[in-house]
């Protein structure tokens, strides 16, 4: 074989290797992305999955959208009406068309790219009027939505149409209890499985450590409890299959789960205090490699870990230097946008560029 025939299959080996295995080449910087929601808690964001330019935000001033990036953002608040702000929760499919959910305490609409309103749905949930303490969208199935109301009872509905028509589950988060408390975002509560859009995970309540598994789309439910900390914040890997999956927590730090026969263990290794006495409201697992996962701390920032947290490091730098500093949520780019986003009490920030994929057989160990 020649020398450019190694060349080749070399540079090959290297382009497979890191579509699934990526690293930062420099410490990267947060800069801010919205000057017009600056000191705004920002709950929720949404990034089209074809032009990673268009995002939109969801928080106390209802919906901002952007089409360059972050340079400029503008209300997107039309059809919602001013009673059903803020926006607590954005949550859209995985592919195009580009559909969003966003939702308040008692208010659920959809819009669809190209449309100039939003669409208020709530009147087509079968229970009007109960609180929606969890939202989303099944990554890999257009159409099918989750929402778990409190009312009477706790329920989780089923749509596969968009949202036009539900089905009531009759599985027992009921008797579970799960309760949405008064000042936290509906945020990351339940998340599907992205190969799976029968494979639930459900957070029973920040100040509750369990967690909620269903095989069959909410039908039955099985409970997992961890060592302590209620949890906020559930992701699972991309891939082919739905583990590892992780959960952060209040004041115990992150936990995961490295199959479905395995439980729930400690995560932690140099986060601040190893996680004691802290929050974590955002956990991103990134689309590619379910080891390089993100966590939102509160009054900390990101931190990063490369080895499914057995070793986290602090990412990024610029974020306000403030102990008051809640990071609600954390997503991936897409294709011609930033590399990461954060939603936070203090507006949008996001890191420009774009990421180097190097082969794991040549990061520097963590120490």
């Amino acid at each position: 074989m020649t020398r450019w025939g190694v060349r080749r299959i070399a540079a090959a080996a290297l382009l497979w290797l890191g579509l699934a295995l990526p690293i930062a080449a420099d410490a990267p910087a947060w800069q801010s992305a919205s000057p017009e929601l600056d000191g705004h808690h920002v709950h929720d964001l949404a990034v089209s999955p074809v032009d990673g330019r268009q995002v939109l935000a969801g928080g106390e001033l209802g919906i901002y959208r952007t089409l360059d990036g972050g340079d400029t953002w503008s209300p997107f608040n039309q059809g919602i009406a001013t009673a059903h702000r803020p926006i607590l929760r954005l949550t859209q499919h995985a592919t195009a068309p580009w559909t969003v959910y966003a939702a308040s305490e008692d208010a659920l609409y959809r819009w669809r790219e190209g449309e100039a309103t939003w669409q208020n749905i709530t009147s087509r949930l079968p229970a009007a009027g109960s609180r929606i303490c969890g939202l989303t969208a099944a990554p890999s199935d257009q159409g099918r939505l989750y929402a778990v109301l409190e009312g009477l009872d706790h329920w989780l509905l089923v749509s596969y149409d968009w949202g036009d028509a539900w089905i009531q589950r009759p599985g027992n988060l009921a008797q579970n209890g799960w309760r949405l408390p008064g000042a936290q975002p509906l945020g990351n509560s339940i998340v599907v499985a992205a190969h799976d859009p029968e494979l639930l995970m459900h957070a029973q309540s920040p100040a509750t450590p369990q967690i909620l598994l269903s095989p069959n789309a909410g039908v039955t439910w099985a409970a997992y409890s961890l060592p302590g900390g209620g949890v906020y914040a559930l992701d699972m890997a991309h891939e082919s299959a739905p583990w590892p999956a992780y959960a952060g927590t209040s004041g115990a730090g992150v936990y995961a789960r490295a199959s479905a026969t395995d439980p729930w263990l400690a995560a932690s290794t140099n986060l601040p205090g190893n996680g004691a006495d802290d929050v974590i409201r955002a956990i991103a697992v990134h689309p590619a490699a379910p080891e390089h996962v993100l966590a939102g701390v509160d009054g900390h920032g990101v931190y990063r870990t490369l080895d499914g947290g057995a070793w986290w490091e602090p990412f990024g730098e610029g974020l306000p230097e403030d102990a008051g500093l809640r990071i609600y949520r954390l997503n991936w780019g897409t294709g011609g946008g930033s590399l990461l986003w954060a939603a936070t009490n203090d507006g949008v920030w996001h890191i420009t560029g774009t990421p180097l994929y190097l082969p794991a057989l040549w990061r520097q160990s963590a120490p």
